[in-house]
């Protein structure tokens, strides 16, 4: 299978194609006006608790509050990165945990100011969810702080592969923290854990110095952007190209490649043709039809998709 990555530039957006045997498989938009939230870490103060709904409302520095739910306390999102769950444990006083069955009014208070994560964007009259666990993901595994177990991706599925990265771990896991090993770490060494886990930890490190210093409510920590998510999460050994149409994207791009995936650096390209990239490949009229309100599928089926508010 022919795997490629195309990313397209714009005043006003920036775009991802994952192309599979000149197929367009997959599809992420940036927007310039519409800030992504998922994955930014704050420092929050709590502005109401109510037992009856067991949840709280958190300021994060928006115009609308966060909804903090009793079940995002002390939770690990293991599934924004599709691993096993495991089981809670205590941790610093800064990330908030709760135990099994233990109501919200017992945990938070009014005026408290806690760190928390973005799990959810805000939509319409409602604002971000968030969670009190903090994870940072990272190339092959992802840094769960105040946590102390390892579970592995779910989407890796040979049993002797995820003993064999679970036996990898544990003992790469520091002290005080947890560790998911990620889906892209299948066929990874020591060496790449060991690698990871220290870049993550000094994210950890400034993040912890930036939340000591800044009063609440205050952003501590941004998800990287698209063009970047897409080098971490993304580029593997079966990609055979990453064509990039914007000369800063370019290298950002490649001086993330050099950090995280060095072997795979030279397959990242400045596209230089004067036909838009996306007409090269003939993809906007399959993206015309994949945003489409109405989808259609095989044998004449369609579906039709509405975005909706839901908690």
């Amino acid at each position: 299978m022919k795997k490629e990555i195309l990313i397209n530039t714009t005043e006003y957006e920036t775009r991802v194609a994952i192309l599979e045997d000149k197929r367009l498989v997959e599809l992420q938009v940036e927007r310039r006006d519409q800030d992504r939230m998922v994955g930014d870490i704050y420092k929050c103060r709590i502005k109401t608790v109510l037992p009856g709904m067991q949840a709280a409302f958190v300021d994060i520095g928006m115009e609308k509050a966060a909804y903090l739910h009793a079940s995002d306390i002390g939770k690990i999102q293991a599934s924004r990165f599709d691993a096993d769950d495991g089981d809670e444990e205590e941790a610093p006083v800064e990330i908030i945990r709760k135990r099994r069955r233990e109501g919200i009014e017992k945990v938070l208070k009014a005026g408290q100011e806690i760190l928390v994560q973005v799990i959810k964007e805000p939509i319409s009259t409602k604002g971000p969810r968030v969670a009190s666990e903090i994870s940072i993901p990272g190339r092959y595994l992802v840094l769960v702080p105040g946590d102390d177990h390892v579970r592995v991706s779910k989407r890796i599925t040979n049993w002797s592969e995820r003993r064999r990265l679970r036996k990898l771990a544990t003992p790469c896991r520091p002290e005080g923290f947890g560790l998911i090993v990620r889906t892209e770490a299948e066929g990874a060494d020591e060496k790449a854990f060991r690698d990871d886990i220290k870049r993550l930890q000094k994210i950890w490190t400034r993040l912890q110095k930036k939340a000591e210093t800044l009063k609440a409510p205050a952003l501590i920590h941004k998800e990287s952007e698209v063009v970047v998510r897409m080098i971490r999460d993304i580029l593997t050994d079966d990609t055979e190209q990453v064509l990039v149409d914007n000369r800063e994207d370019y290298k950002k791009v490649i001086n993330f490649a050099r950090q995280v995936v060095p072997h795979l650096k030279n397959r990242v390209k400045l596209y230089r043709g004067n036909a838009p990239l996306f007409d090269m490949y003939n993809l906007e009229p399959e993206i015309d039809k994949m945003l489409n309100r109405k989808v259609w599928i095989k044998k004449g089926a369609y579906l039709i998709i509405d975005q909706t508010e839901a908690m």
